[in-house]
């Protein structure tokens, strides 16, 4: 079973793609809450390539790194990669009349609950789009 998230940004599916899988951009917001950062991040979004992100407390109790590799890539429609553990995740960028609908389906871990890692996830979404909607057209 699948999880599913979502957003709408106001960018074209290029601009979604850069900001999405761009590691200088990637720092800007890929964490769950203002409490959290993410100080390093490299990420490859072609086939094969590799993508790896550190997240920490802002406090620095706690952080941990989130890679794996990238099985497929069609640039900017769709990315699918394998996480470090196995488990699949998915993007699809989609034009809409707002700008770029994007849609992300994880399969989710074992120690959490779907409720609990859906809605992290989702937070983590949000902050892609504030992060995006910030940045000129």
């Amino acid at each position: 079973m699948k999880l599913h998230v979502t957003t709408t940004v106001r960018a074209t599916p290029d601009q979604a793609w850069e900001r999405l899988f761009g590691a200088n951009h990637l720092i800007n917001w890929y964490f769950a809450h203002e409490s959290w950062c993410c100080p390093s991040a490299e990420f490859s979004p072609i086939a094969g390539g590799t993508f790896s992100i550190r997240m920490e407390a802002r406090d620095g109790s706690f952080g941990f790194d989130f890679a794996g590799r990238i099985v497929e890539a069609e640039f900017p429609v769709r990315l699918v990669a394998e996480l470090g553990d196995g488990r699949a995740m998915e993007f699809q960028l989609t034009p809409v009349e707002e700008g770029c609908r994007v849609d992300e389906w994880f399969e989710p871990e074992s120690e959490n609950s779907h409720e609990l890692q859906q809605g992290g996830w989702q937070a983590i979404l949000n902050q892609f789009q504030t992060y995006s909607d910030g940045l000129p057209a």
